[in-house]
């Protein structure tokens, strides 16, 4: 190799003296003057980097342009001036690369590893050429991951993530990485494995369950349209299903999507910002959100809690729900307000406007606990309009 390399700095060599003795003005120019007439010639240019830097290029350059540093440089390379068998200043030739825009005569001679028209070229990632950090050409470094079997010298040099012995390996099923068409890690896709719940997905037939919904594999549960034990309303809230929209039912603020929970329903953000939004006849009350206390703006019954609306003010009205539906069967179910004595205290209840013909107030509801067992310590709150604190988990209701 290195005879090599002698012969084709005496051809330069040649080519300098035999152009310093014509008569040539420059001196010191020699070699911008043999490269300028070697490329005049594209497909000469290309016949010397093939016949005679082909394969030297590449093992100069991994040791050269890749491997070298200061200390094992020639001196030359360091002294500010071209200089040796430099193309540019302090580099190409047996120096490091060239940055884009210098001088070159070989593609080693230049840091992306492309001289093209005497001129180092800027690295890219669809030049043909291994270049910049690509490991192997046009892919790798900050390219995109190489096929298999090509060079790598990490794991993401490889569009299968997987670099073994410096060689990048086929996508599999077992590997334990996401690659191929796996939705996550060795499951989903083309793999024979369903993704469990949790995991990531694309379609229904990535998850064991057979239901993905926003790229995540969900229990069948969370999707089969009726109420479970751990959720708050069909297919939402509790700890495995998707937070529910607004207006369902809630437990914990974290059963909704809007991260607010009052009166066992979630509500929606606006509705909690103490500013007058549109579609609201209060602050924060009437039209989508939770319906208006006595004494608010109104401009319908079904703004109001008491359910009557008068003079643009919500007013009580109605001792119970069945009253209130009385008055108008198409109010929904939902959080209203009753005054059972007229001279008496405004409770909020829970409504039933549509079970057994409707109008059912919500005297008392549980998680999990028997309402009607006289020796739970809780039992005396049902005869309280609100519950002690330590059972507001348990009881709900007037």
């Amino acid at each position: 190799m290195r005879h090599m390399t002698w012969f084709r700095s005496l051809a330069l060599f040649s080519i300098f003296l035999a152009m310093a003795c014509s008569g040539g003005q420059r001196s010191d120019g020699g070699l911008d003057a043999s490269v300028d007439a070697a490329d005049a010639s594209p497909t000469d240019a290309a016949e010397v980097d093939g016949s005679v830097d082909g394969s030297l290029d590449a093992s100069v350059d991994a040791s050269v342009d890749a491997g070298s540093d200061a200390t094992t440089l020639p001196a030359y390379c360091r002294d500010g001036r071209r200089s040796g068998d430099e193309t540019a200043i302090d580099c190409g030739g047996s120096c490091l690369g060239c940055d884009a825009g210098s001088a070159c005569a070989f593609n080693r001679d230049c840091a992306s590893g492309i001289c093209d028209h005497a001129v180092c070229q800027s690295a890219s990632c669809v030049d043909g050429t291994r270049s910049g950090d690509e490991t192997a050409i046009d892919c790798g470094g900050s390219c995109l991951g190489c096929d298999a079997g090509s060079a790598c010298a990490f794991n993401r040099d490889c569009a299968s993530g997987i670099c073994d012995h410096a060689v990048c390996q086929s996508a599999s099923c077992v590997d334990g990485t996401l690659n191929g068409d796996e939705t996550d890690v060795d499951c989903g896709g083309s793999c024979p494995s369903a993704c469990r719940v949790g995991l990531g997905c694309a379609v229904d037939a990535d998850c064991i369950d057979h239901v993905c919904r926003a790229d995540l594999c969900i229990p069948a549960m969370c999707a089969d349209g009726a109420l479970s034990d751990t959720e708050t309303d069909v297919d939402c809230g509790g700890e495995i299903c998707d937070a529910c929209g607004d207006g369902l039912r809630c437990v914990l603020d974290s059963d909704c999507a809007s991260t607010r929970c009052l009166f066992s329903f979630c509500l929606a953000s606006s509705c909690t910002n103490g500013v007058l939004d549109s579609g609201e006849a209060d602050i924060d009350c009437g039209g989508a959100c939770p319906l208006c206390p006595s004494g608010s703006r109104c401009t319908a019954a079904t703004d109001c809690a008491s359910g009557t609306c008068e003079g643009g003010s919500c007013v009580a009205g109605a001792r119970s729900c069945f009253e209130l539906f009385t008055a108008d069967p198409s109010l929904p179910s939902g959080m209203y307000e009753i005054q059972p004595d007229p001279a008496g205290a405004i409770y909020g209840v829970y409504c039933d406007m549509t079970t057994d013909g409707g109008g059912w107030t919500l005297v008392a509801s549980s998680l999990g606990e028997t309402l009607n067992d006289e020796r739970s310590d809780w039992y005396a709150d049902l005869s309280r309009p609100v519950p002690t604190a330590a059972h507001t988990g348990i009881w709900d209701g007037l």
